[in-house]
């Protein structure tokens, strides 16, 4: 729920990729065990895709 209220309060231009990156970078929070974890995301595409959402 608190990534649709991100969501709702921002309002990025691209809503859908926000809100997973949202996900990816608070995943911690929603994993319940080791076995469900996804695979390491590439950090390099999460910092271009943070300054470009605020460049927009």
């Amino acid at each position: 729920m608190s990534g649709l209220t991100y969501i709702s309060k921002e309002r990025p231009p691209e809503p859908i990729v926000a809100l997973a990156v949202y996900l990816l970078k608070n995943r911690s929070t929603f994993e319940t065990g080791t076995e469900n974890a996804s695979p390491n995301i590439d950090s390099e595409f999460e910092s271009n895709f943070d300054s470009n959402i605020e460049k927009e």
